[in-house]
């Protein structure tokens, strides 16, 4: 079975001289893994504090954000085993489906 993993953060760190490092200032507000199928499979809503997400995916598949997403095959898509960060709203969700 494959999963979409997410991770929620308000903000990213910096370093010793104040530059803002690209990464997720750990530890995370929130943690959430979810199943990635043929059917769209919502995430849980974000944290309230969330501003941003990593998301990290072991199989190809399309997402969508928003109050109530439901993804589909039309959607942005994200190939096996990529990562990538995206600017997200409090209370929001993350929608997966398969997608070759």
């Amino acid at each position: 079975m494959a999963f979409a993993y997410i991770k929620e953060y308000l903000r990213q760190p910096k370093d010793g001289i104040g530059i803002t490092v690209p990464a997720g200032q750990e530890p995370a507000l929130a943690t959430q893994k979810v199943a990635i199928g043929a059917g769209s499979v919502q995430s849980a809503a974000f944290n309230a504090r969330t501003r941003f997400v990593v998301i990290n995916v072991d199989q190809a598949c399309s997402y969508v954000f928003g109050a109530n997403p439901t993804a589909t095959a039309n959607e942005m898509r994200m190939s096996a085993d990529a990562t990538q960060y995206f600017g997200v709203n409090p209370g929001d969700k993350v929608a997966f489906i398969t997608n070759t």
